[in-house]
C-alpha cells in the first residue's frame, strides 16, 4: 500500500 492509499484510509478512520 502506498502513501496515497494510507492517507485515504487514515482520513476515513478519522472521519469515522
Amino acid at each position: 500500500m502506498d502513501a496515497q492509499e494510507f492517507r485515504e484510509a487514515a482520513k476515513a478512520a478519522i472521519d469515522e
